[in-house]
C-alpha cells in the first residue's frame, strides 16, 4: 500500500490526463487483486482524490468498471451514486450489490442532503397549523381556527389562496371538488372547486364528540373517532354526509386516532392507530362479510382481524400508494400509462366538463 500512498502524494501535480492514467492504473490495481476492507478503503481515499477534479464522461466510465465489482470502495460508490449526472450514478444504482442504506446514509437524520429554501408564516397565518394535505399546487393547513388552503403553483412564492373559518380543525381528506374535515364539531365539508374561492357547506354536519384523523376512499368517509372507534360516513352525496355505522370491536378500539384504507387483492381493510392499544386492522369488505362486496363501493363491514402492541400510542399512519393514478388534483401528470401518444387532461381541460364559464359548477334540472 505504500505505492499508492506515494501515488496519492503526487496527486496534486499531474494534469487531468496523468490523474486519468494514474486513475485506471489504480482500478487496475484494486479489480486485479484479493484485498481486505481496510486496503479497499485506501485505494478508495486515492481514486476519489484522482477523480476530484476530472471530466463528467470519466466518471462514467469509472461507474461503469465499479459497478458490478467487488472490490468496489464503498465512499467512491456513495460519491458516484449520489453524481447530478445519471451517466454517472445509473450503473452504480442499479447494478452494485455493494450499495445499500447503509452506504448511502451516514446515521446522522439531518444530513439528508436538503436545504431549507424557504421559511413562509405571513401574519401568523399558519401558527398552530396540525396537518396538512396537497392537492396538486395547493396545500390545505388545519390551523387552530382555520382551513387555510396556499397556493404553491410557484412554490418560493406561496400566497394564501382562501382561509375558511372552522372551530379547531384536526385533519382533512380531499376528494374531487370538496375536503373533508374533522373539527371540534365532528365532520365537516367544504367545497373547494375553486380553491380561492372555498366555502363551508352550511349543513354538511357529522356530529362526533372527538372526531380526529380521516381517510376518504370513494364514497365512504372513514374517521377516527376516539372513544367511539371507527365511525364510517356516506358521502356519496358530499353536501349532506350521513353516519353509516360506528365500529368499537366490541370495546376494545376506544382511542382512534387516525386511519388508512387500502385494498389487498379483493377486500378492503382499514389500518387503524388505535392510540394506547396500538395498531387495529379491519377488514372490511370479503365474500364471507359481505355477500355483494363487488362494484365500485360496497358497503364496509369491518371486522376486526389482527392488532399489534406498540411501544408507545399509535397516533399517525403512512399513506399507501394510489394505484392507476395519471394526474395530481391541478392536472400534473404523475404516472405514465402503456398508451403511446395518450396524455391525461390538464386542470383546465378537466373543468371544462364540470364547470361553466363563471365558474359555477354545470348541473341539469331532472
Amino acid at each position: 500500500m505504500s505505492a499508492l500512498n506515494d501515488l496519492n502524494k503526487a496527486i496534486a501535480q499531474g494534469s487531468e490526463k496523468a490523474r486519468a492514467r494514474a486513475l485506471w492504473h489504480t482500478c487496475d490495481v484494486l479489480t486485479a487483486g484479493s484485498y481486505s476492507e481496510d486496503d479497499i478503503w485506501t485505494f478508495g481515499e486515492v481514486i476519489d482524490r484522482l477523480a476530484e477534479e476530472i471530466e463528467s464522461s470519466t466518471l462514467a466510465q469509472l461507474s461503469e468498471r465499479l459497478a458490478q465489482h467487488d472490490n468496489a470502495p464503498k465512499q467512491t460508490l456513495r460519491r458516484l451514486a449520489m453524481d447530478d449526472s445519471i451517466e454517472v450514478a445509473g450503473k452504480i444504482l442499479q447494478y452494485s450489490d455493494r450499495l445499500d442504506v447503509n452506504t448511502l446514509a451516514d446515521g446522522e437524520p439531518r444530513n439528508n442532503f436538503l436545504q431549507r429554501a424557504l421559511t413562509w408564516n405571513p401574519d401568523g397565518v399558519l401558527t398552530g397549523a396540525r396537518h396538512v394535505v396537497l392537492g396538486g399546487s395547493y396545500a390545505y393547513f388545519s390551523t387552530p381556527k382555520a382551513m387555510v388552503i396556499v397556493d404553491l403553483r410557484d412554490p418560493m412564492k406561496p400566497k394564501v389562496a382562501a382561509s375558511v373559518p372552522l372551530e379547531a380543525p384536526r385533519a382533512a381528506a380531499l376528494q374531487f371538488r370538496y375536503i373533508f374535515v374533522t373539527t371540534a364539531k365532528g365532520l365537516e365539508v367544504l367545497d373547494v372547486t375553486l380553491p380561492e374561492r372555498a366555502r363551508r357547506v352550511e349543513g354538511a354536519l357529522v356530529p362526533f364528540a372527538d372526531a380526529r384523523g380521516i381517510y376518504v376512499a370513494r364514497t365512504y368517509a372513514y374517521i377516527g373517532a376516539g372513544r367511539q372507534g371507527l365511525a364510517i360516513v356516506d358521502v356519496e352525496k358530499p353536501e349532506t354526509p350521513t353516519l353509516f355505522k360506528a365500529f368499537d370491536a366490541g370495546g376494545t378500539l376506544d382511542d382512534a386516532t387516525d386511519v388508512v384504507v387500502a385494498t389487498t387483492n379483493a377486500s378492503l381493510f382499514a389500518y387503524v392507530a388505535d392510540g394506547k392499544n396500538g395498531l387495529k386492522v379491519l377488514q372490511l369488505t370479503s365474500p364471507d362479510l359481505q355477500p355483494k362486496f363487488y362494484g365500485f363501493s360496497p358497503e364496509p363491514n369491518p371486522k376486526l382481524v389482527a392488532w399489534r402492541e406498540t411501544a408507545s400510542p399509535a397516533r399517525a399512519l403512512a399513506k399507501g400508494l394510489d394505484r392507476d393514478r395519471a394526474v395530481d388534483e391541478t392536472g400534473g401528470q404523475i404516472a405514465i400509462f402503456g398508451r403511446i401518444g395518450s396524455r391525461p387532461f390538464t386542470l383546465e381541460e378537466q373543468r371544462r366538463f364540470y364547470l361553466n364559464p363563471d365558474g359555477t359548477v354545470w348541473k341539469v334540472k331532472d
